[in-house]
């Protein structure tokens, strides 16, 4: 029990199963949070930590709640993965269910935004690390896309890829799922040049359109 505040729901799966490394189809999300660094910067440690326990709380309910999972935390940034039906549906709706939660006018966030970015397609999934350390988790290109994404979206915004896009569609004839994919607000596709990728990658956004803000350190 104790250990289940520090490792993820598929690490204990896989120390109760005898799989081993094997490729699968995930849905990922990554979420990070806009002007951290400058907020880390102008606050004290205590209050620093305790706004970014709150912020990462939130998202942790909200993602649970629609059947996911958290693979890590990085600093501000969740790794979140999603499995099972309606995966990619479950997914998009934690992410707007995060966004409206922390829309920065609460002020126990401080006014802090977040960028979130999905993705679904083939990761390896296995234990990574050396004899000493190691962590049962996702590698590949859709992992690494799907952080590009969330890099690449501004505060209170939502990217998806195409495969998103795809699987809502294929999804869509299945009962009571059109009015909830009609509800997501899907708009695109827009193109965005990513690292490592040749030529431009369409995305799509999610949600209404956030508020105008500053720019984010």
């Amino acid at each position: 029990f104790k250990l289940s505040r520090f490792v993820s729901g598929s690490t204990i799966q896989s120390l109760q199963s005898v799989e081993g490394n094997r490729k699968v189809s995930r849905v990922v999300m990554f979420s990070d949070i806009r002007g951290f660094t400058a907020f880390s910067d102008s606050r004290d440690p205590a209050s620093v930590v305790s706004t970014l326990n709150l912020i990462l709380n939130v998202q942790t309910e909200l993602i649970h709640e629609a059947g996911g999972d958290i693979d890590k935390y990085v600093g501000d940034e969740i790794f979140a993965i999603f499995d099972g039906q309606f995966s990619a549906l479950r997914a998009c709706e934690a992410a707007l269910a995060i966004q409206r939660r922390i829309s920065g006018t609460d002020p126990s966030f401080a006014g802090l935004r977040l960028g979130i970015g999905i993705h679904e397609g083939e990761v390896i999934e296995g234990v990574v690390g050396s004899e000493r350390r190691a962590d049962y988790t996702l590698i590949g290109d859709t992992v690494n896309l799907a952080a590009r994404f969330c890099s690449a979206a501004a505060a209170g915004e939502i990217l998806v890829s195409e495969s998103i896009i795809t699987a809502l569609k294929a999804s869509r004839g299945q009962s009571g799922v059109a009015e909830r994919i009609s509800a997501l607000q899907l708009r695109g596709p827009i193109r965005l040049a990513l690292k490592g990728k040749r030529g431009e990658v369409p995305v799509f956004r999610l949600g209404p359109r956030p508020a105008p803000k500053e720019a984010e350190a």
